[in-house]
């Protein structure tokens, strides 16, 4: 695949690259790359909320009225 050479390929999401897979059987197919979404602001890993800003301390700034500062949570997108 070539490098995207327009400013609007090289500010698209998405991409056209795709992956050849060799199967067991030694058959081929082409499979188109996509984008999967690993984890969500405001999901808590390892004790740890996505996309939250936190101190040198480990610790969770907020607001003045308290609100950790984190983007908003968004509906999921189902695959």
């Amino acid at each position: 695949m070539d490098a995207p050479d327009t400013s609007k390929k090289r500010s698209a999401m998405y991409s056209d690259a795709s992956v050849v897979v060799t199967l067991k059987d030694g058959s081929q197919k082409t499979v188109p790359m996509e984008y999967k979404s690993l984890a969500r602001p405001g999901e808590v890993i390892n004790g740890k909320t996505v996309g939250a800003a936190y101190d040198v301390n480990g610790h969770v700034i907020k607001d003045k009225n308290g609100n950790r500062l984190y983007p908003q949570r968004q509906t999921p997108t189902p695959y």
